[in-house]
């Protein structure tokens, strides 16, 4: 379709209101709650990301994405806790998860700078 000004739309994003109509907002955007949804969901395995990066030894206490991964597995199965199943519910990567709480988790680039977001570690 093409309004009165030359511009092209497509026609199945045009809304039709009446012209004596007082409500003309927008009714679908951005799904601005999802993000609350993914940290909630994932609440389970950040909680025991806290307590695995507390366990580190080091002035760092950071661990590799990897590293983490597999230990975050293995505390939240004695935990009766399915680390998969959790985070499939809220993100489809553990960085993904992490990047939803920059207040918490910092993430950190390989010391070569070959690969990004490698570290994972707490805020101080």
């Amino acid at each position: 379709m093409i309004d009165t000004a030359g511009g092209r739309h497509a026609l199945k994003s045009i809304k039709v209101i009446p012209v004596n109509s007082s409500s003309a907002d927008q009714r679908l955007g951005p799904n601005e709650t999802l993000p609350d949804k993914k940290r909630q969901r994932g609440s389970a395995i950040l909680a025991a990301l806290e307590n695995v990066l507390d366990d580190v030894e080091g002035d760092e206490k950071k661990l590799s994405i990897a590293r983490a991964a597999y230990l975050l597995k293995i505390q939240m199965r004695l935990n009766n806790e399915d680390y998969n199943a959790i985070l499939k519910k809220s993100t489809s990567s553990l960085i993904e998860l992490i990047r939803l709480f920059p207040d918490r988790f910092e993430l950190q680039p390989l010391e070569d700078g070959t690969k990004p977001w490698y570290y994972v570690k707490l805020v101080q």
